[in-house]
């Protein structure tokens, strides 16, 4: 593994910028360090087990974290407009919350 990036931080960070302004997080009065039951079903928490592998992984040498980072937020939120191009549901919170993902992504891989 080339680094560690720390998904549990990344978690937190979302909850408390995100989850706190999203228009389908569970209503109720959360904390940071506590998991919402929509978490299950969202796109944010379900690419970053995948984003956090896949930055451990990547030679920063190949490839810059940021560079990294941007790929798989454009990746993914390709992938939920596919998925979901026949169902009627365009909500996608990858492109919704773009701009806050990526600064706290960018910020917990190290880069500025």
């Amino acid at each position: 593994m080339r680094s560690n990036f720390p998904l549990d931080q990344a978690e937190r960070a979302i909850r408390a910028k995100v989850c706190s302004r999203c228009p389908r997080a569970t209503a109720g009065d959360f904390g940071a360090c506590e998991s919402r039951p929509c978490e299950a079903e969202c796109d944010l928490f379900r690419e970053m087990g995948t984003l956090a592998r896949v930055l451990a992984v990547r030679d920063p040498m190949l490839q810059s974290p940021a560079i990294t980072i941007e790929r798989h937020l454009n990746d993914a939120a390709r992938r939920r407009e596919r998925e979901t191009e026949d169902d009627g549901d365009a909500w996608n919170p990858i492109r919704h919350h773009r701009r806050d993902l990526r600064r706290i992504l960018r910020r917990l891989a190290g880069v500025l």
